[in-house]
């Protein structure tokens, strides 16, 4: 169950990091989204392999 909640949570990051991304097309800006896509991605990788 927490594992769901914090994957919810990840994915509600990653779509708002998508949007700033989108939103700002400041090459720096889109580099940290990638960034930030892949360290949220490593860490759903990770809760889900604890869970």
């Amino acid at each position: 169950m927490v594992a769901l909640i914090s994957y919810g949570t990840a994915i509600n990051g990653l779509l708002l990091g998508l949007w700033l991304a989108a939103k700002w097309p400041a090459p720096r800006l889109k580099h940290f989204a990638m960034m930030g896509w892949v360290f949220l991605g490593l860490n759903i990788g990770m809760q889900i392999l604890i869970a």
